[in-house]
């Protein structure tokens, strides 16, 4: 049959079939993949079962076996087993056998996840009788097509399929005479190079009804045997004389031979690698600095300390020995620590018996009867979260060691006594005056503190967060007016009003973008949306005076990834010097739509009209807008390494929660208030409250969430950037809708950064409700797109809402929405992301509307 590869001599087969038991040697060429059958001699009136091998290099899916025995004797099929073979208790297998037509055949799928892995061995068992009568005959065993569908065939674990080479079976059916039997006939030893391995049994058996008389025509000159000749049964013991033999892979055969059976002779195959002896995985000591053993200490074999995994770990033992048999060979770093030492990193390379690791026993403080409490739960050595085996101590100005704490959890340490030195002994220093600042060190290297620890007063509880890591202050000049800028360290805290204190008095506002905006009033904490600000972000300050803002902390790693979602992202700049603007966003230029600056006035840079640029260059400290038109890594390029650590966490666009309906954009104003009412009544939690512009564009949203308030909610600005109706124009008026109906207030959209302060609110008079009288899916916008496109939905009422995206096939590929949604108009984006996180390739998709009460669907297209 044409899809049917057919081995070419039993030969090659029995050498695949020595590959199939003994693992080959490194280098080796990988036999293969086959299914096969053995050739095999039964007696007349006898009952056996018949093995069905298959070696595969690549896990499997499915596989479809069907089989014909042939031509017609007397001998039929019992049964086909899948007791002890690789298939059993493995997916779903069907059989079928029918002794009137001479066919059988084998179905095998996998469970999802579960496949058949790579391996190689018996699947099956095909048992058989023949008749006590039977003349002799030779029942080939061969592939065959079975109606409809069953034809021999195989898949790999994803559904693609596989090319197997297939050699068929014989049977010999014989009358009488002996019949050699041998079990097993593979063989593979391993050896040491000079040390014999254990000895194997063959077992020699007759199937045949007449005596059989055997003897050894041919063995290995390696090859010892515990007996030469025999009757059938015998049981021989084969092991190899290594004496003499060099490291490698030896492979020969053995042959069992009697001239009267009926196979005559059969052989068996024998594999031995002779390897120069090692040790095996990783022992030693772990010594003091006077050569003394300590025991109990921890011994840990990582991949990479301190960032990656403990692979193996165990401790020393009474005379500090330690032993890790199962390391397998190759380089790994080794960490050890106990209390009351300095902790070690050494690198090792696996085997090794021999490996020596000295720990530095630390000094000891003297207690006294007064002491201060110092503690933190986040703290970095050398540029990672401090180890546990760590040592952190406190030193007076006079250098005295006054407390101590061994690191047991990852990055905290304490409460930390820190004593204070005791007036009634003079003659000793146990530690600090009042007031005196404290040192702190970690594994002996001294560590930044914040704040600085000062001694005050018995049991004062201080939290001191430390680094030893390299700090730097970055100064930014703030001038009035706007100013778009970022930092490249990352700050010990967050939190705005501590990032910004230094010009806290001269800022009118500042303003963050995270999927939407973020605002923070100083005269109106209570209605600010930005809590905190980062290194990962660009921020608007609007200053009411000039001022100079200097942020501290670990330098950022300018190569720092970071995330960027469709549409407008407000992003750092990490380098600390100036890039030409097409050099600086190359990660990014293929899915950039334009970029904005400001530098004492807007500056801006499209890719597709690059002479007409504003924003030539990049800049350290200031901030940038960047609209993409799918997800996007940014990284800038290399830069001259730094020296010391660099914080490199990985920068996110994407934290915010989606507001469904709004789409943001750039610019935008804020309404805020509190007791905000209508009609008198004070607005309850829960409440939905809308704005819209003069086209009816839904361009802010905001649920209540404390009776009354309402905090900064974005009205955002029409992006001139794109066909889609975002929001508003300059001057446009905002229509405010509460629960559906339209308020007699409204306000005009002013300018970017203002905030517009609601109170009472009056219904029309005839309550004129905004609210969609029907449930409606309109059809997407801009279609064909790419990669970005806009739907639009209407909901009369509060409803549950999934809006998702189907490929040709009626897949999922998409989920766009999956929530409770109140009464609106909505538009949504999709930016031609699959849920896998792949971008979806050119084609025709379905968006679907589903709620309890309504369902509709909609085609677009993806055309790049």
């Amino acid at each position: 049959m044409s899809n049917i590869k057919k081995a070419l001599s039993i030969s090659a087969i029995i050498m695949a079939g020595l590959s199939l038991f003994c693992p080959q040697l490194p280098g080796a060429p990988l036999i293969q993949d086959i299914l096969w059958m053995e050739e095999t001699w039964e007696a007349n009136g006898s009952t056996f079962c018949y093995s069905v091998y298959l070696q595969n290099s690549i896990d499997l899916g499915r596989l479809v076996l069907p089989l014909e025995f042939l031509p017609p004797a007397d001998m039929w099929m019992d049964s086909i087993s899948l007791t002890g073979t690789r298939l059993e208790g493995l997916g779903t297998t069907s059989t079928w056998y029918d002794n009137i037509t001479r066919q059988l055949y084998l179905d095998f799928t996998a469970k999802p996840g579960l496949p058949l892995t790579a391996g190689n061995g018996v699947i099956a068992y095909l048992c058989f009788s023949t008749g006590q009568q039977a003349p002799s005959a030779d029942v080939i065993v061969d592939t065959t097509f079975i109606l409809p569908d069953k034809i021999f065939y195989a898949e790999d674990a994803g559904g693609l399929p596989v090319s197997i080479d297939f050699q068929s079976g014989l049977i010999h059916i014989v009358t009488h005479v002996p019949i050699i039997h041998l079990q097993p006939i593979f063989f593979c030893f391993s050896a040491v190079e000079g040390v014999d391995p254990d000895s194997q049994c063959l077992m020699i058996t007759n199937l045949g009804i007449d005596p059989l008389n055997w003897h050894f025509s041919y063995l290995p000159t390696w090859l010892d045997v515990s007996q030469q000749t025999g009757t059938a049964p015998d049981t021989v013991w084969l092991t190899p004389n290594v004496s003499g033999l060099a490291m490698g892979n030896y492979s020969d055969s053995l042959a069992v031979t009697d001239s009267l059976s009926a196979n005559h002779t059969l052989w068996a195959y024998i594999d031995l690698e002779i390897t120069e002896p090692s040790v095996a995985g990783l022992a030693g000591w772990v010594r003091d600095t006077t050569w003394l053993g300590i025991s109990n200490a921890v011994v840990e074999v990582w991949d990479v300390f301190p960032t990656g995994l403990v692979l193996f770990s165990t401790t020393s033992g009474l005379d500090g020995a330690f032993s890790l048999p199962a390391v397998p060979n190759g380089s790994y770093q080794l960490y050890a620590y106990k209390d009351h030492y300095y902790p070690t990193m050494i690198p090792v390379t696996a085997p090794d018996d021999s490996v020596i690791v000295i720990l530095q026993p630390t000094p000891n403080p003297v207690p006294s009867s007064e002491w201060i409490n110092l503690y933190c739960n986040e703290n970095y050595f050398e540029g990672n979260l401090l180890p546990v085996g760590s040592v952190v101590e406190a030193y007076d100005q006079s250098g005295t060691i006054c407390g101590q704490f061994f690191v047991h959890t990852v990055g905290a340490y304490g409460q930390m006594r820190v004593y204070r030195d005791d007036p009634n002994t003079p003659a000793t220093d146990e530690g600090a005056e009042v007031g005196e600042v404290i040192e702190i060190r970690i594994n002996t290297v001294p560590a930044v503190a914040w704040p600085i620890p000062t001694w005050t007063y018995h049991n004062d509880l201080q939290e001191v967060c430390l680094n030893t890591t390299i700090i730097e202050t970055v100064c930014i000049d703030l001038n009035t007016g706007w100013n778009l800028i970022s930092w490249n360290v990352d700050t010990y805290s967050d939190e705005i009003e501590t990032v910004i204190a230094d010009v806290i008095g001269c800022v009118d506002v500042v303003l963050g973008f995270e999927s939407g905006s973020l605002t923070y009033d100083p005269d109106l904490p209570q209605f600010s949306t930005l809590d905190h600000v980062d290194h990962h972000h660009g921020y608007w300050f609007r200053m009411d005076c000039p001022g100079r803002l200097c942020v501290t902390g670990i330098p950022v790693d300018p190569q720092m990834p970071i995330d960027l979602e469709t549409n407008w992202n407000l992003v750092s700049y990490l380098p600390n010097h100036q890039e030409d603007i097409e050099v600086a966003l190359s990660s990014v230029m293929a899915s950039l739509i334009v970029a904005h600056g400001f530098d004492g006035g807007a500056q801006s840079y499209e890719p597709a009209h690059p002479e007409l640029a504003t924003l030539t260059v990049l800049k350290p400290t200031f901030g940038y807008w960047l609209k993409t038109t799918a997800p996007a890594t940014l990284i800038y390029p290399a830069m001259p390494p730094l020296t010391g650590c660099l914080s490199t966490d990985r920068g996110s666009m994407k934290a915010a929660p989606f507001t469904a309906g709004i789409i943001p954009t750039p610019e935008w104003v804020n309404v805020y208030g509190d007791n905000v009412t209508l009609d008198g009544v004070s607005l309850p939690a829960g409440t939905n409250l809308q704005m819209y512009d003069e086209e009816g564009t839904l361009c802010g949203q905001y649920h209540l969430i404390n009776e009354g308030e309402v905090r900064f909610t974005p009205v955002y600005l029409d992006d001139k950037h794109s066909m889609i109706d975002e929001g508003a124009d300059y001057g446009s008026e905002i229509s405010i809708v509460v629960n559906g109906i339209r308020a007699v207030e409204s306000f005009t959209w002013t300018a970017f950064g203002d905030r517009i302060r609601l109170g009472t609110l009056t219904s029309t008079t005839k309550a004129e409700t905004m609210l969609p009288r029907k449930f409606e899916l309109a059809q997407n916008y801009p279609n064909p797109f790419n990669p970005q496109t806009t739907i639009r939905f209407a909901l009369p009422e509060v409803a549950p809402v999934k809006v998702e995206v189907f490929n040709l096939l009626g897949e999922r590929v998409a989920g766009l929405i999956d929530e409770l949604l109140p009464a609106s108009d909505y538009a949504i984006n999709w930016d031609g992301q699959l849920a896998n996180g792949d971008v979806a390739p050119s084609g025709i998709y379905f968006y679907r509307l589903t709620t309890p009460q309504f369902s509709a669907a909609r085609k677009m297209i993806l055309l790049k």
